[in-house]
């Protein structure tokens, strides 16, 4: 396949007029198949790769069948997502290695659906004082036999384990696991001192920054500030104007820079949905204008975006660079996840999943 004309996002981060080439599913330097797609006047970038979801289309990750993952995975492919990575809850042990167990059933027969390329624990190893929407009564102390118990049920897909720096144990996990592992922290009251003792350890990434953690001060930076002053770590963002503002979407660009932010949904069940009540990692959430809360409390309870409309909030409405945003949700997932070899740009040699966008930056093709 040749697609001629299309304004491409390039490896160095910039839109040029050119033109791509696919041979047997992967980027060429040219094609012979005689199959030629005029895209001049669209925007064509790399399949977006989402580190951080927990369900969508009424169905919850950490409770679903794999025909209710089949049904997460196509739906996230019509809407660009061609890479993802869910994240099971605090849970009951069984209940998280039977959630791996269908995700890997799910890859190995995955049909049109997006790629599950990852598998990510969230929890148990979290502050009750940083719960979230996590259930307190399924936390632990950090546990590196239950992490390798499931990576056994994962079928070695576990990548990304949520760890909170400051509980008993933590250093000693996050230095036993860096280099297997990618060790994000979140859901912690950690100060500055001890976050950068955990990325001392080798943590590498920060959980959707700004939620789940102590506030900025100017006498106590805490993990925030940890994150800024340690330039090897990746932080997530939510996209979608409610978990972080557009104006601080906006001031999180500049302070990091665009090689260090994930763009991630941290969707649930109710993405796709009307507004309702919903299950995330066993609890009742509702959803009302589209904001999901704890039942009962006004705790924020995961988004109700897919990372497409994050991608498109955050270059429309929080007024981010559009080349910027791209690499937050192309390059820098791919890379956290340890598949950028693979994924996350246009160039030869990689597996080719690309989106077709126009002028408006509608979505008007998948190929993957």
């Amino acid at each position: 396949m040749e697609i001629r004309g299309g304004r491409v996002f390039c490896p160095d981060g910039v839109f040029r007029d050119t033109d791509i080439y696919i041979e047997n599913g992967r980027f060429t330097e040219s094609s012979s198949d005689g199959h030629i797609m005029n895209a001049a006047g669209y925007y064509i970038i790399p399949g977006l790769i989402d580190i951080h979801m927990h369900g969508c289309v009424g169905y919850d990750f950490s409770s679903a069948t794999v025909q209710q993952i089949r049904a997460m995975g196509e739906y996230l492919a019509g809407f660009g997502v061609t890479n993802f990575c869910p994240a099971v809850m605090s849970l009951p042990e069984e209940q998280m290695a039977e959630a791996f167990r269908n995700a890997v059933e799910y890859e190995a027969h995955r049909g049109c659906g997006a790629y599950l390329r990852a598998l990510r624990m969230e929890g148990p190893f979290l502050s009750p004082e940083k719960s979230g929407a996590q259930d307190e009564q399924y936390f632990r102390e950090p546990d590196k036999d239950l992490v390798e118990r499931m990576q056994k049920e994962a079928d070695g897909l576990l990548r990304i384990i949520d760890v909170a720096p400051e509980l008993y144990g933590s250093l000693a996990l996050i230095h036993d696991l860096a280099g297997r592992y990618r060790i994000s922290l979140g859901h912690s009251t950690a100060d500055y001192k001890r976050t950068m003792a955990a990325f001392d350890a080798g943590a590498t990434q920060v959980t959707h920054l700004y939620n789940g953690m102590i506030p900025m001060h100017h006498r106590e930076p805490g993990m925030i500030g940890a994150a800024m002053d340690h330039e090897r770590c990746f932080v997530e963002l939510i996209g979608d104007g409610v978990h972080v503002d557009d104006a601080m979407l906006r001031n999180t660009f500049r302070m990091f820079g665009d090689d260090r932010i994930i763009l991630v949904s941290d969707c649930m069940s109710a993405t796709g949905m009307e507004d309702g009540m919903y299950l995330l990692g066993g609890k009742q959430v509702r959803v009302e204008d589209g904001v999901a809360t704890l039942a009962g409390t006004n705790v924020l309870a995961g988004s109700t975006m897919n990372l497409m409309e994050c991608f498109l909030h955050t270059v429309k409405k929080a007024r981010v660079r559009m080349e910027s945003v791209v690499k937050a949700v192309t390059e820098n997932p791919a890379r956290s996840l340890g598949i950028f070899s693979q994924y996350g740009s246009i160039e030869p040699g990689k597996i080719a999943h690309i989106l077709i966008l126009d002028e408006d930056l509608n979505l008007v093709s998948v190929i993957f």
